[in-house]
């Protein structure tokens, strides 16, 4: 589902005063939206369930990051 153009716009407007880093992840995200077509739907997430040692379950971060909010969420926070 392609994101509508006035959304994008307010988007790329609220990004203005973020970070270059913050405004490379969502021009990546709107790249690889817009180039998705019904003829290539996005591939199905891994039904597997990770099997972590105890090392790395000490490492695994507890709280969700950034990069893990949909876009949608990432927006309503800018407001």
């Amino acid at each position: 589902m392609a994101i509508p153009d006035i959304f994008l716009q307010i988007v790329r407007e609220k990004l203005t005063s973020e970070s270059p880093a913050t405004q490379s992840q969502v021009l990546q995200k709107e790249t690889v939206e817009m180039n998705e077509t019904p003829s290539s739907p996005i591939a199905p997430k891994s039904i597997e369930t990770p099997v972590y040692t105890p090392s790395q379950t000490q490492q695994i971060e507890r709280e969700p990051s950034d990069d893990t909010l949909p876009l949608i969420l990432k927006f309503l926070l800018l407001i």
